[in-house]
């Protein structure tokens, strides 16, 4: 998911809700 990291640390809010799925893969796969 590296590219949902560097998409976070560019804009939260806009890839946020472009990757919602992404962004709930990446946090549990982190916790």
């Amino acid at each position: 998911m590296r590219i949902d990291c560097v998409a976070k640390m560019r804009s939260g809010s806009f890839y946020h809700i472009f990757l919602s799925p992404a962004v709930i893969s990446n946090n549990a796969v982190k916790a």
